[in-house]
C-alpha cells in the first residue's frame, strides 16, 4: 500500500450559516484517505448557528483541533481573516506524540460551495510549494458555476504573460485567457503539470507544502497576496492549476452582513 502524504484540511470560520452545510458536504465528498486527513478550524463568536453546525460535522471525526478567537474589529477584513488562519497554520507545525504532522496544509474557505471530489488529491499530487485551482462565483441562486464568471479581482496574479498588475481591480476574463492559452511561450507555464507560475493566488483553496509554513510566516493586511510574496522571496515557487474548479457561494461575497 503507498504511503499517502498526510493533509490537515482547515479554514477560518466565521458567519457561515447559510453555506456552511454545502462546504461541508464537499469536503465529505472529498476521495482522499480519511486516515490521512486531520481538520483544524479558526472560529469567532458570533449570533448565527455557524460553530454549532460545525461542530455536530465534527463530532464523528477522529482528529481535529478548533479554535474559537475574537477578530479585532479595527483590523482590516483580509487582516481579520489572515490572523484567524495563523493558528491553524502554526497548529500545522506543532510536535505532537498523538498524532502525525501533516505534509501538506488545504486551506478551503467555507463559503466554497462546489469543489470536485478529487480536489485534494488533484492538488497534493502536483507536489508544488502552493498551489491554488481556479475559482468562480456562482450565480445570485448559488446552484453551481452556470456560467459564473472567474472570482479574485486582489490576489490572483499571473507571474508572466501579457497583462500588467500594477493596476486593480483586474479582469476576471484574464484568467480564462491564461487557461486557453496555458501553452503560450509568454506565460512560461509547467506543460507537464499543467501549472502556470504566479506571483500570488487569492481566493481558497490553497494547498501549501508544510516546509513552506516552516520558512514563512505572514501577519499584515495583505492576507495571501502578502504571504505569496513573501513564500517567493523565500526562495518558494506559487502556481495555479486551470484544470480544476471550486465555486464560491454568490451570497457569500455580496450578502455577507458586516461581522
Amino acid at each position: 500500500m503507498v504511503d499517502m502524504p498526510k493533509v490537515q484540511v482547515s479554514a477560518s470560520v466565521y458567519w457561515s450559516e447559510p453555506w456552511l452545510p454545502k462546504y461541508l458536504e464537499q469536503l465529505e465528498k472529498q476521495d482522499y484517505p480519511k486516515d490521512c486527513i486531520r481538520y483544524a478550524f479558526s472560529v469567532s463568536p458570533g449570533k448565527d448557528n455557524t460553530v454549532n453546525i460545525l461542530l455536530d460535522w465534527l463530532k464523528d471525526k477522529p482528529n481535529f483541533y478548533i479554535r474559537c478567537i475574537p477578530s479585532k474589529p479595527e483590523w482590516p477584513a483580509r487582516r481579520r481573516m489572515w490572523n484567524a488562519g495563523n493558528y491553524f497554520r502554526r497548529h500545522a507545525l506543532e510536535e505532537s506524540p498523538e498524532t502525525w504532522k501533516p505534509d501538506y496544509l488545504f486551506v478551503c474557505d467555507t463559503d466554497v460551495i462546489t469543489m470536485p471530489p478529487n480536489l485534494i488529491s488533484f492538488l497534493v499530487s502536483k507536489d508544488v510549494d502552493v498551489v491554488a485551482p481556479y475559482v468562480y462565483v456562482s450565480e445570485p441562486a448559488d446552484t453551481g458555476r452556470n456560467g459564473g464568471t472567474f472570482y479574485d479581482g486582489y490576489g490572483f496574479r499571473f507571474l508572466y504573460g501579457p497583462y500588467d498588475y500594477t493596476g486593480y481591480p483586474r479582469p476576471p476574463w484574464w484568467a480564462d485567457w491564461y487557461k486557453g492559452h496555458i501553452d503560450d511561450p509568454s506565460v512560461k507555464a509547467d506543460l507537464e503539470k499543467r501549472l502556470i507560475p504566479m506571483q500570488s493566488v487569492g481566493v481558497t483553496p490553497v494547498v501549501y507544502k508544510r516546509q513552506v509554513l516552516e520558512k514563512v510566516y505572514y501577519d499584515g493586511d495583505e492576507a495571501i497576496f502578502g504571504f505569496c510574496k513573501a513564500v517567493v522571496a523565500a526562495g518558494f515557487k506559487v502556481w495555479s492549476t486551470p484544470d480544476v474548479e471550486t465555486v464560491h457561494s454568490h451570497a457569500s461575497i455580496y450578502g455577507r452582513p458586516d461581522v
